[in-house]
């Protein structure tokens, strides 16, 4: 329980941090899912359109969308990963500072590089857990609700 605790307590202090996360990537995979559509709409437009200046330059907008949405992944992910790096050392320092806090007979029992390699390890995992499954739940219940509007918004427009 202390854990869930330490966990939510820093997810609080970096609560922006992460909804800035979360709402990246939805815009990434907002925008990854707006350029299948675009294809099929160029397509249409190359069909039907005579004019090789709109088909080019409906061709650049898709071009543009697809390496804007590769570097806003890029950016994205290498964000996520310097909070999540920063969240690791930060709760390593804490389980330090509770190691060095405790009884010395407790402590001593343990061979000092395995205690370290196992608070890096369990850091890690705490993490990568909590990044991986409680915030990426989040981000796919904003996919869902995204795409069920796109679906509806589709959808509205053929019929």
């Amino acid at each position: 329980m202390e854990l869930l605790r330490f966990v939510y307590k820093n997810f609080c202090e970096n609560k922006r941090l992460l909804i800035f996360i979360i709402m990246g990537n939805f815009l990434t995979f907002v925008l990854a899912l707006v350029v299948p559509y675009l294809n099929g709409f160029y397509f249409n437009i190359v069909i039907y359109t005579p004019s090789k200046e709109k088909i080019i330059k409906f061709g650049c907008l898709i071009v543009g969308l697809g390496v804007i949405t590769t570097m806003l992944t890029y950016c994205f992910n290498i964000y996520k990963t310097k909070v999540q790096s920063q969240l690791v050392f930060k709760t390593m320092n804490e389980i330090i500072r509770c190691v060095q806090y405790s009884d010395y007979s407790e402590s001593s029992k343990f061979n000092p590089s395995y205690l370290h390699q196992k608070i890096n390890i369990d850091a890690n995992k705490i993490w990568s857990f909590v990044f991986d499954n409680i915030i990426s739940s989040v981000f796919q219940s904003l996919t869902i609700i995204g795409v069920i509007i796109a679906i509806g918004k589709i959808n509205k427009k053929i019929s």
